[in-house]
Formats: structure tokens, C-alpha cells, sequence
């Protein structure tokens, strides 16, 4: 193994679109830290999700396969005994940890609820947050529910139940669950802990370390210091073109709510990005202060975005470019240059080959293609094409259908297949948001052919509704 092998920390947030990212163009948002990481490194312009949902995301990137592939499909899918980034990283020499949200589901009947470590020798998760809540936050337990994490699938939503006698209302005057909490009560805090020490551990081995956040996944709950600056107009998207309350999927979907409404999720949403930003910077001070900052490759990313309202829509589970698209940023002394942009196609399961050429370590055999050398070299180029993945779940199966909705693009053109429902294609060197579906458009019959071919080729036939059900 080469000496001197760098460390690599991975800062993942969860929901964090790049509309809400200076970086990537936002005149709104608040992210200083994220940006100047990416003006001191290298920021990827065009990173899509495998899967724009949190579990199977997360699964696919930390195995380095496609959703099909590693079989976790939807948010309750049990994470398999599949080797990970952290198996091989750990068997290459690294000491591996993953402090924070990783949304490993446990499987209650084969593991007694117990969350493996997939590869990640420390782990520090919801468990530990759930009992830091309780025991040093005094917060009662939830009504209905065991008050013992491991007897709980999917602790999120108990989470925020847990969370919410700390919440401080909003001043702002618009009804709902909106408020603030402070640091000290986020899982962010603990997870922020953990890393200094971590960080202060005497070690012989290089670290291969997660550092995951869960904001600002909803709801959203920024401290008050980070809310304070968006309390004034936020601007909104423009309302969803007449052909998006005509889509054959997503005319059921759209959210009509009154403007104040969505201001004031918008402006919470901004504020809780804002604070993801704080998180990330605090992170990067605590590396700095250890003295490891020099050594060590930094990658931002998020594992989705969020519609915000565009095309009338909320939530993730699309590929348009708000749920899909995610920032992914690198920073690595001495050997990124400053003020890169990588403009070329890239996807989040090109990650794991890219850690085992910084490692020093030959890949294992994987759906993506390292990075490194494009960034060594500064090729842009990317890849012909990008793939996505999201499969229905029993809560959106009324107006997501009852099969898989899929997603090809390339440089040119983006197509997605829902089901056996129908595709749209767009032209997003022309439409790069999405808006002009040309689907139906006999001039670009052979295209969308094409591109269906292409889709099936990658991922398989579309599979039918016994595949994961």
C-alpha cells in the first residue's frame, strides 16, 4: 500500500437540493462553508442520485450498485449482509466509522432489531440519539410506541415525535408545525461530538469516516439563528405549467397551497440548509484543529434533493432536476486545484471506485467509474449517460403507479419511464429544468426509442410489481 495514504471524510446531508446551494447558483441560500469548500476544490455539476429516496440512495452508495442490484428499493427495505465501501476500505488498511445517519434498516426478525455495521468498525446512529433525547433531554416517551429503539423498523418519524417538546413555536404567524430547536437538540450535535472524538483518537491506520447529518430533511427545524436571516420575502417558484396539471402521473401530486403556506416552508427550508451549512463547517473546523485537514479528501454530498414547489410538486421520488440532481463537492490539498467545476455527467455509485483509487486499493467489481483520475487530470468529459431508479411504496402507489419509475440521461436528452403509465422526454441542453415534455412529438419518436433501449440495457426489463412487494 503507498505510505501516506490520505484519509477521507465523507460529510453527507439528507434533502439537500442544489437550488438551496450557493455553489450551484442560488442567490438565496446561506451556504458559506459548502461553497467555499467547493472554491477551494472541485464542485460537480451535474451528480445525480441512484434513487431519489433516502434508503435505497444510501444503500446503492455505500455498495456501489444500482438499486436493482443491492435489492434496497424503498425506505422499510432491511439492508442485506452486502459488502460495502467500509468491508473493502477496512480490509485495505483504513479504520472506518460512520457517525451519524446512515438509514441502515434493521431487520427485526433476522437481527432482533439490531443494526448491522455493514463494513463501519464504529458507529454512532439513531439508537444513540434516541437515548440521548431521553435520558439527557428528558423527553417523555411517544405514545403508541415501545419506548426502546430497537423494537422500532424506522426510527425517524419517532424521532421527531421524541423531539417535538423541545421545539420552540414560530413567531412568524403561520400555523402547523413549524418552530425552532436548538443545536443542543438536533442529532446533529451528538453526531458533531462523536467526530471530535474521533478525531482526538491516537490511530496508526488512515480514517475512512462518514460524517451524516439528517437535516435538512422535514421537518424542518433550523436553530433560530439560522431562521432569523430568511424571515423576511423569500421569492417562490414560478406555478406549474398547464401540461404539468394534465401529466398522466403527477397531476394528482401537485401541491395546491395557499402562497403564505408555501412561503413558509420555503423560508424553513432555507433556514434548515442554512443550518446543514453551519454543521458542515463546524465539521471542517474540528478536522482543521486536529491537524489531519491536510491529509484528508473532503466530499460534500447529499443523497436527494427536494421539489421546493417547482412543477407544482413537494418531496423527492422525481427526476427532475430539483428532487434528482444533488451537490457533490471534493476538497483535497495540494492535489484538487482550486475553483474546478466538473461539468460532465457523473453519478453517486462512481463514488466507491473513486475512495478505492484514493486508497490505493483495487475496486471490487462495481456498476460506477472512479473519479479520481478526472479530477487528477482535470477531464471533465463525465460519462454518455446517468441512471436513476425509484420504486413505489404503499403510501404514493395511488398516483405513482404500480411499477418502477426509471430515468436515462445524457448529455442531450433526459427520458424517464413511469411504468407502463408512460415516458417523458427532454431536451436539456434546450430545457434544462424540465418543462417542455417532447415525448409525444413524432420528430422525436426514434430518440425516446433509443433511449428506452439504452434504459433496459443498464437496468434490466422493467420489472413487474412481485419484485419487490
Amino acid at each position: 500500500m503507498p505510505s501516506n495514504r490520505p484519509n477521507i471524510l465523507v460529510i453527507m446531508s439528507d434533502t439537500h437540493a442544489t437550488w438551496a446551494t450557493g455553489c450551484y447558483g442560488s442567490e438565496i441560500a446561506l451556504t458559506p462553508n459548502i461553497d467555499r469548500l467547493a472554491a477551494e476544490g472541485i464542485c460537480f455539476d451535474r451528480a445525480y442520485s441512484q434513487n431519489p429516496i433516502c434508503v435505497p440512495c444510501r444503500q446503492s452508495l455505500v455498495t456501489g450498485q444500482y438499486s436493482f442490484q443491492c435489492g434496497v428499493l424503498q425506505n422499510d427495505t432491511p439492508m442485506p449482509e452486502l459488502y460495502t465501501m467500509a468491508h473493502h476500505l477496512g480490509k485495505a488498511g483504513y479504520d472506518t466509522a460512520a457517525l451519524g445517519k446512515m438509514h441502515f434498516i434493521p431487520d427485526t426478525e433476522s437481527s432482533l432489531g439490531k443494526e448491522r455495521h455493514h463494513g463501519f468498525t464504529d458507529r454512532i446512529d439513531y439508537e444513540e440519539f434516541w437515548h440521548y433525547l431521553r435520558n439527557e433531554r428528558g423527553c417523555p416517551p411517544v405514545e403508541g410506541h415501545p419506548d426502546d429503539p430497537w423494537q422500532v423498523i424506522h426510527l425517524e418519524m419517532i424521532q421527531h415525535a421524541l423531539q417535538r417538546p423541545l421545539m420552540t413555536p414560530s413567531e412568524t404567524g403561520v400555523q402547523g408545525n413549524w418552530g425552532t430547536l436548538a443545536h443542543e437538540d438536533h442529532q446533529e450535535y451528538m453526531v458533531l461530538n462523536a467526530w471530535e472524538e474521533y478525531l482526538a483518537q491516537e490511530r496508526e491506520n488512515p480514517f475512512f469516516t462518514f460524517v451524516s447529518f439528517q437535516s435538512p430533511h422535514g421537518p424542518s427545524l433550523p436553530t433560530p439563528e439560522c431562521l432569523e436571516p430568511f424571515l423576511g420575502d423569500i421569492p417562490l417558484p414560478d406555478p406549474p405549467l398547464e401540461s404539468m396539471l394534465q401529466h398522466p402521473v403527477w397531476h394528482k401530486a401537485i401541491r395546491n397551497l395557499d402562497e403564505e403556506r408555501r412561503r413558509e416552508w420555503t423560508r424553513y427550508y432555507y433556514a434548515f440548509a442554512n443550518y446543514t451549512d453551519w454543521c458542515v463547517g463546524e465539521a471542517l473546523r474540528l478536522l482543521d484543529e486536529s491537524g489531519k485537514g491536510d491529509n484528508t479528501l473532503v466530499i460534500y454530498l447529499s443523497d436527494h434533493g427536494d421539489m421546493g414547489f417547482n412543477h407544482g410538486l413537494m418531496g423527492k421520488t422525481q427526476f427532475y432536476e430539483e428532487s434528482v440532481r444533488v451537490p457533490l463537492v471534493m476538497h483535497k490539498p495540494d492535489t484538487i486545484s482550486a475553483g474546478q467545476h466538473h461539468t460532465g455527467l457523473v453519478e453517486l455509485i462512481d463514488l466507491f471506485p473513486t475512495f478505492c483509487d484514493v486508497a490505493g486499493t483495487e475496486p471490487p467489481e462495481l456498476s460506477g467509474r472512479s473519479l479520481w483520475s478526472d479530477i487528477c487530470n482535470q477531464n471533465y468529459v463525465g460519462k454518455d449517460a446517468v441512471y436513476s431508479e425509484s420504486y413505489p411504496m404503499t403510501r404514493n402507489v395511488e398516483v405513482f403507479g404500480p411499477r418502477p419509475h426509471r430515468m436515462v440521461l445524457t448529455d442531450e436528452w433526459k427520458l424517464i419511464q413511469y411504468g407502463d403509465i408512460c415516458v417523458d422526454l427532454f431536451d436539456v441542453q434546450k430545457d434544462p429544468y424540465n418543462h417542455h415534455n417532447l415525448a409525444n412529438d413524432p420528430e422525436h419518436n426514434a430518440t425516446a426509442t433509443q433511449l428506452l433501449h439504452q434504459l433496459n440495457d443498464r437496468l434490466g426489463p422493467l420489472p413487474t410489481e412481485d419484485v419487490w412487494r
